[in-house]
């Protein structure tokens, strides 16, 4: 069964996607252990997910192996909540400055 951590805002439809977070590329965030992870999963547990992660492929080749952009703190957290999936917005491997939230709002 999914138990899929969905977002609570999604601005750019055509990029969404929910991914099972054993599929994505990332790294455990610097942060483990800090009062600030700790916030921001009191906050995901409250709130839930405000914005999608960002994936994307850093292989023109391979462009199902998809690396988290932005948002490696919320998948850590997602995963240690016990969610398999997660809302993302996957951008193209052209298109390097989607993860830019600035452009966002």
């Amino acid at each position: 069964m999914n138990n899929i951590l969905r977002a609570n805002q999604n601005k750019f439809p055509e990029r969404y996607h929910e991914y099972a977070i054993k599929d994505l590329v990332w790294s455990e965030p610097n942060t483990v252990g800090t009062s600030s992870l700790t916030n921001l999963q009191k906050d995901i547990q409250k709130n839930g997910l405000i914005y999608p992660i960002v994936v994307r492929s850093n292989e023109k080749d391979r462009p199902d192996k998809l690396f988290v952009q932005v948002g490696r703190q919320r998948v850590w957290i997602a995963k240690q909540l016990g969610y398999t999936h997660i809302s993302a917005y996957h951008s193209p491997f052209e298109d390097t400055d989607f993860g830019n939230k600035s452009q966002w709002y």
